[in-house]
């Protein structure tokens, strides 16, 4: 078994119809339409959101999309595929680490400066894996944050 290798990638077409398959994978979902039409699709395709993942053996096993709000690294959305969750390699928590560790090269991409990272939660047990990553529920927006 290979090393998993974390890595910002471009986000060219073909790009994005893969990360959009593993998306839907990882959610137990079907892509019912073309991934460049998605909502994250469209988002990548114009340059508002950045693609990181987490390569095995040079294939792409975990993804998150990123953008900046407010003066924050916004990670909108974290997936793995099934084969990877709950596994020792704690994939989606080292992405997570990954990307906070881009601050300066996200900064250069929107230029601005970025003082805090909030992540968004789709239930308990993201929450609480993002609870031990550092990040606290920020009452306002109902999303969780950390600073840098």
């Amino acid at each position: 078994m290979g090393k998993i290798q974390y890595t910002l990638v471009s986000p060219s077409n073909n790009v994005i119809i893969y990360m959009e398959k593993i998306r839907f994978e990882a959610h137990n979902d079907k892509l019912t339409t073309n991934p460049l039409n998605t909502f994250y699709g469209y988002m990548l395709k114009n340059g508002s959101m950045l693609v990181f993942t987490a390569l095995k053996d040079g294939k792409p096993v975990a993804g998150a999309y990123v953008s900046n709000l407010n003066h924050s690294i916004h990670i909108e959305h974290v997936f793995v595929k099934p084969e990877y969750q709950n596994s020792d390699e704690h994939i989606g928590s080292s992405l997570i680490k990954y990307i906070i560790s881009c601050k300066a090269i996200l900064e250069l991409y929107y230029k601005e400066k970025l003082d805090n990272v909030r992540i968004e939660y789709i239930n308990a047990k993201t929450k609480h894996i993002y609870q031990k990553l550092g990040f606290e529920e920020d009452t306002i927006d109902g999303q969780l944050k950390r600073g840098l």
